[in-house]
């Protein structure tokens, strides 16, 4: 029933997060991981962002489910709590992203790097503050993916051509190059 999937490619986005923890980190470190289970593109975001640090020295400290903040929230702070190293948390979209950083700048945290998938304005936003520890996210453009889908939709109807399956480009987002993409909204 389905003619045609647009998406995004959260597999490279979260690819990307994990290559710039490695030039980070080249001896590796200890991470959280927020995550979605059940959710693909959550879910591809995060092996995206696995397989670029495996045999990288970094150990996953804890794997959180994200799709409920405060049970989220309970869980970064037992987390914190035992007092375990943490250099970085992931997450696989930007909702996660933001409850992360609300979390680490409710307790002063700024050690913490943050990487996610997704920048919203408030992410990118985060990105321009020197004292935040947002260092990075997977981008994707919901604006070209909506274009996409528009015109594989009129192909559909109009009996045109169109690719079956179409996964839209994305990139990283950090402070070097956050204006280009501004903060008053999603590319």
């Amino acid at each position: 029933m389905v003619e045609s999937f647009v998406g995004t490619d959260t597999y490279n986005a979260g690819k990307l997060c994990g290559l710039n923890l490695r030039d980070r980190f080249p001896q590796g470190g200890n991470l959280i991981l927020l995550e979605e289970p059940g959710n693909y593109a959550v879910s591809e975001g995060i092996t995206g962002f696995e397989e670029s640090i495996a045999n990288g020295g970094f150990e996953v400290v804890k794997r959180i489910n994200g799709s409920d903040l405060a049970f989220m929230n309970a869980e970064l702070e037992r987390v914190f709590s035992t007092g375990k190293k943490v250099d970085c948390i992931m997450s696989g979209n930007y909702r996660m992203t933001e409850q992360a950083l609300d979390y680490l700048q409710s307790k002063g945290n700024h050690s913490v790097l943050v990487y996610g998938i997704g920048a919203s304005p408030r992410i990118k936003s985060e990105l321009c503050d020197p004292q935040s520890p947002m260092i990075g996210s997977g981008a994707q453009s919901p604006i070209i993916q909506g274009k996409i889908a528009v015109k594989t939709a009129e192909a559909i109807l109009d009996g045109g051509s169109y690719e079956e399956e179409c996964y839209v480009e994305t990139f990283f987002i950090n402070r070097e190059n956050v204006e280009m993409y501004g903060t008053d909204g999603w590319q």
